[in-house]
């Protein structure tokens, strides 16, 4: 798991949590999203590490970049 304590990219260590969100696709995990008052960025924490993260993408729903063929949604995207 990634767990920033700067901000990804400013450096900046004033941040904090404004919101956490869902992954309604594929673990049914939270993740919180933090604001960083430095620079305005936000940004996911904790997010899963080179040996989880393939599993989010093995999703049926999950949309590729460069998959435009599924519905007005995926062509927008």
């Amino acid at each position: 798991m990634i767990t920033y304590d700067r901000c990804p990219v400013c450096s900046g260590t004033h941040f904090h949590e404004v919101i956490q969100v869902r992954d309604y696709t594929v673990s049914g995990k939270f993740f919180p999203v933090c604001h960083c008052s430095d620079c305005s960025f936000r940004f996911t924490q904790n997010i899963p590490g080179d040996l989880e993260i393939g599993a989010y993408y093995k999703s049926e729903d999950y949309i590729s970049h460069t998959d435009t063929r599924k519905g007005l949604v995926s062509k927008l995207y």
